[in-house]
């Protein structure tokens, strides 16, 4: 282990997310096949679709009572469905067929995180449980070689609340990273090359090491700060292959968890805020952030935002990509929302509402509902909207279907948004 090197934020070319398609609340983006069809869930419904869900049709039910938590595809075309029963236990299906049929292979199945399961080189699957009780401090790996049909417990980690990750590094096939937590004591990296059999500990002691998924690229290993400490706050990091040294480079505004890759090598990294750090003053963080790097995670910028109301566990989930567009989805406690996007030159950055809100900051007003439309200026400075209505500034009253302001001359006005992100001004 190196020493730790606090880094500047070096320039990069700027890109931004141009959202291309959006599906609200029950419905949510699960997986996409090689050949571009997308599979949707809603509850226990997989349904399959050919234009980002705008029509669909249904692959199969898995019954009254049951959730659909966690989709994955194979190598090989197979597909894995974690299943909630309803009962608080989970179990774990497979398909050879596109959907149409399903199996059993695992019940009881320990509840996966996104990134807690990993296809190796060879084929092998492996699932991690992520048990959120803080009485069952303990973790399972479970691997399948038979394309997913069966399953062998071959692993159990004590002493840790939870599994948050595994990778394999694509640079170094057959070497597999693991990722536990939560506390420091128990924010550990283990890495193995015999298929988990053993397990080697290469990073403890400290939320440094609190990671929920893991980037590699040829010179560095990339990661994020699942920290919700202020005396350790999260940060972007790196690790630098040839010398083991661990690199601080840009500090983000909420805990770090789920990332992706894409086919050109750009590094996309997601933040979730917990609510308030531990020791944090009032002062809570309502939005997610996408971060974007395209040189190895030496220097970041804000891809995409969203904001976000009351709820924390405001979570971006990479499904995946096909053809350069990007597909993922937001989870808060108001319900999922889907996006395919792409990466493009420098616009404005989309901010997206996910939750029915309005907040007054500093010099401009942050507007949000639950309002479908494909806009991405998502932004209004308050003095936008009351040179539209020939004020200087407002002063906001109160937010109900719409905005209730204020204007110097004492007029009072209501903004409502239609469908477009248009706003329309009357006097009321």
């Amino acid at each position: 282990m190196g020493d730790i090197i606090a880094r500047g934020i070096a320039s990069q070319k700027p890109k931004s997310l141009r959202i291309l398609s959006k599906v609200n609340l029950s419905y949510c983006y699960e997986l996409i096949d090689t050949d571009g069809t997308l599979y949707i869930s809603q509850y226990a419904k997989l349904y399959s679709s050919t234009n980002y869900g705008d029509t669909k049709t249904l692959v199969h039910d898995f019954g009254t009572g049951t959730l659909i938590t966690l989709s994955k595809l194979l190598a090989s075309g197979t597909m894995l469905v974690q299943l909630n029963d309803g009962d608080g236990t989970y179990s774990l299906y497979r398909s050879t067929d596109k959907g149409a049929n399903w199996t059993m292979v695992l019940d009881p199945c320990p509840f996966i995180l996104n990134q807690g399961w990993c296809e190796d080189a060879s084929g092998s699957i492996y699932i991690m449980s992520y048990n959120n009780s803080p009485s069952a401090l303990w973790g399972q790996i479970y691997r399948s070689d038979n394309d997913g049909a069966t399953w062998t417990l071959i692993k159990s980690i004590t002493g840790i609340k939870h599994i948050h990750f595994i990778a394999e590094d694509p640079y170094n096939p057959g070497t597999l990273y693991i990722g536990t937590g939560d506390l420091d004591a128990e924010c550990f990296w283990y890495t193995s090359t015999d298929k988990c059999a053993t397990l080697t500990q290469i990073g403890t002691g400290s939320q440094r090491y609190r990671t929920v998924s893991m980037l590699f690229t040829p010179n560095y290993i990339v990661w994020g700060m699942d920290s919700t400490d202020l005396a350790q706050p999260p940060y972007l990091m790196r690790r630098n292959r040839i010398t083991s040294v661990d690199e601080y480079v840009q500090r983000v505004n909420a805990p770090i968890y789920f990332s992706h890759k894409t086919a050109k090598g750009e590094l996309l990294i997601g933040s979730c805020p917990e609510g308030e750090f531990s020791g944090a003053s009032s002062t809570i963080t309502r939005e997610s952030n996408m971060y974007y790097s395209n040189d190895e995670g030496e220097s970041w910028h804000i891809l995409y935002t969203a904001k976000f109301g009351q709820s924390y566990w405001n979570q971006i989930f990479f499904v995946g990509e096909h053809n350069g567009k990007i597909y993922f989805t937001q989870h808060t406690g108001a319900g999922k929302w889907s996006f395919v996007a792409e990466i493009v030159d420098a616009e404005a950055v989309p901010v997206e509402f996910v939750e029915p809100y309005i907040i007054a900051e500093s010099g401009k007003l942050v507007i949000g509902g639950a309002i479908n439309h494909q806009s991405t200026k998502l932004y209004y400075r308050a003095t936008e909207i009351a040179e539209q209505v020939g004020a200087g500034s407002i002063t906001l009253v109160r937010a109900g279907d719409g905005i209730i302001f204020t204007s110097p001359d004492g007029t009072r006005y209501k903004a409502t948004m239609a469908n477009g992100g248009t706003w329309a001004i009357t006097a009321v």
